[in-house]
């Protein structure tokens, strides 16, 4: 029969630590743009060029482009983004409004630039709690408590 010993203990921290381990991965995955757009990004404001309909299997999305200056920069930077399935409304070319985006020596891409929006504080802090229990488990997996070393069954003579 199965029992609650040093075994049993030891799955279940193992058990632990994967799954806050495989939680921290999702969210640090999910939320890298969010944190490099906090820690290097700068703000600006761009000048819609064009927006149009892409036709996909499911549903259509409406596409925006867009182009502004970085202040150092001669040629202006161009960036596309997806505004979903809203066809309807789409800013008409020349609008202009405030961007989020990443300097030229980081990303030269049309992704580099965003629309402004708030930071996902919530996502932040469960991927910081993750990683803490990720710690707390990893610690306990490693160390035996009141430091002793696990010990091993004599062998008889």
């Amino acid at each position: 029969m199965y029992s609650m010993d040093d075994d049993g203990l030891d799955l279940w921290r193992f058990r632990a630590l994967l799954a806050f381990g495989i939680i921290f991965a999702g969210l640090f995955v999910y939320s890298l743009f969010d944190l490099v757009f906090l820690a290097l990004g700068r703000n600006g404001e761009a000048t819609v060029t064009e927006t149009y309909v892409i036709n996909g299997r499911r549903s259509d999305s409406l596409m925006m482009e867009f182009e502004y200056r970085e202040p150092e920069a001669t040629e202006p930077r161009k960036g596309k983004i997806n505004l979903g399935s809203d066809t309807a409304a789409g800013p008409p070319p020349g609008t202009t409004f405030e961007i989020q985006y990443l300097p030229i020596w980081l990303l030269d891409s049309p992704d580099a630039a965003r629309p402004t929006r708030p930071f996902g504080w919530f996502v932040f802090s469960l991927l910081l709690m993750s990683a803490a229990g990720c710690g707390v488990f990893a610690y306990r997996a490693i160390y035996y408590p009141d430091g002793e070393a696990s010990s091993t069954p004599r062998r008889k003579r």
